[in-house]
């Protein structure tokens, strides 16, 4: 399943073949255990977004929260040589290029991601000092449905770093964010 929300597009400068390679390695990524793969674009994020590789970060801090804006470094070239790199972010593929770390160093988006349907209906994350809320992503989802920020905003205040739920990024992306209401 991809999940885009209204004012993500398609990068129509990439070639259907680029586009093709960069879906497939994400489905190969998901069959390999991972939960979430981000396709956001790292040259077009638009909201003016995008870290400078490193600024934003906060590699000291313990919980979530205070980690949501650490995989911004991740897209960066020299991402290796950030602090404990080795212990938080792989590169997964080469060609097109995927990284991959967990839900720790990372906030709560479905902005242009792609995910598992099975993963989300009934994987529960494990590992968190308490159970995750409803069991599943799907159902934590659905609790919050009246609420338009409801589900992203209730991910990081409950810490979903915590259950550090695989990640993986296309570095380069194929979708870009395109504000649409002004």
């Amino acid at each position: 399943i991809i999940f885009l929300e209204k004012d993500f597009m398609a990068d129509y400068t990439l070639g259907k073949e680029h586009f093709m390679k960069e879906l497939l390695a994400g489905v190969s990524l998901l069959e390999s255990g991972a939960w979430i793969i981000r396709l956001r674009s790292r040259t077009q994020q638009g909201c003016d977004s995008f870290k400078i590789c490193g600024k934003g970060a906060n590699w000291g801090a313990r919980h979530g929260p205070a980690r949501k804006k650490n995989h911004w470094s991740f897209y960066c070239d020299n991402f290796n040589s950030l602090p404990n790199a080795e212990n938080m972010v792989a590169q997964c593929l080469d060609v097109p290029k995927y990284r991959c770390h967990t839900s720790y160093d990372t906030n709560w988006s479905l902005n242009a991601v792609m995910v598992k349907r099975e993963v989300m209906l009934n994987s529960e994350p494990k590992g968190g000092s308490v159970p995750f809320p409803h069991r599943t992503l799907a159902n934590f989802g659905l609790s919050t449905y009246d609420a338009q920020d409801g589900f992203e905003r209730l991910m990081i205040e409950k810490d979903w770093g915590q259950y550090k739920i695989p990640v993986c990024i296309s570095v380069d992306g194929i979708f870009y964010h395109a504000e649409v209401d002004g």
